[in-house]
């Protein structure tokens, strides 16, 4: 039961994120945050988006702009929901992580971040989200 959830709200956000590239960000620049494994752009993305170490964040051009620590990595609970709060603070507006929960998911949601699942390097996943945004490679 809980996994046909899961799936079923993935399947949302997919088909929100669909939405989303396809220009419902025109009125707001785009402002990416990658969960990450460490500072660098040759990290990789985090697993488990909230309790990724670093949150790397970049402008409409792929340019790196922030770093931040995750405050919230080591919360007994709570921590995706506060992740989202830190990323809605930060005017993110697409999240990349390798996973996030349910609580999180609504979250990023309500604040009307996208999430997009990618597993790899930050930097290849910055120009996996900018190709789907512009339709260039």
């Amino acid at each position: 039961m809980n996994r046909t959830i899961t799936v079923l709200i993935f399947l949302c956000i997919f088909i929100y994120s669909g939405l989303v590239f396809s220009g419902a960000h025109e009125d707001k620049p785009i402002k990416i945050a990658i969960a990450a494994d460490g500072e660098t752009i040759d990290s990789q993305v985090g697993e488990k988006a909230a309790r990724c170490q670093w949150f790397l964040i970049f402008d409409e051009d792929g340019k790196l702009t922030e770093v931040l620590e995750n405050p919230y990595r080591e919360e007994i609970g709570g921590a995706g929901i506060s992740c989202a709060s830190l990323l809605a603070e930060n005017k993110v507006t697409i999240f990349v992580a390798g996973f996030v929960g349910n609580k999180m998911a609504a979250a990023l949601e309500d604040s009307q971040i996208t999430f997009v699942s990618f597993t790899g390097s930050v930097k290849d996943a910055v120009a996996h989200v900018l190709e789907e945004i512009t339709g260039k490679p």
